[in-house]
């Protein structure tokens, strides 16, 4: 499944790259990113249109940056109280 998601990956900045389209790699490796997470949570793809109007990656983008995110309260057992993640 990675190395499929992958090839993909490659695939899109070779086209990208044959159109002369300036590639925005942040982009692509969150799109790439939300896609394997997808097909290793849910065994498939989605799309934006089979969700909300802010679409599935958006949502699923939110969630790891609040996994990833630090949480002030566990530095400051002070601040806890007050949830700053």
């Amino acid at each position: 499944m990675r190395r499929e998601e992958i090839c993909i990956f490659v695939e899109s900045i070779k086209q990208d790259a044959r159109e002369g389209v300036s590639i925005d790699l942040s982009t692509k490796i969150s799109s790439s990113t939300a896609e394997m997470s997808c097909r290793m949570v849910f065994g498939r793809k989605y799309k934006d249109k089979d969700f909300n109007e802010k679409g599935f990656k958006h949502v699923l983008k939110e969630v790891m940056k609040l996994f990833v995110a630090p949480n002030l309260g566990e530095y400051f057992p002070v601040l806890q109280k007050f949830d700053l993640q």
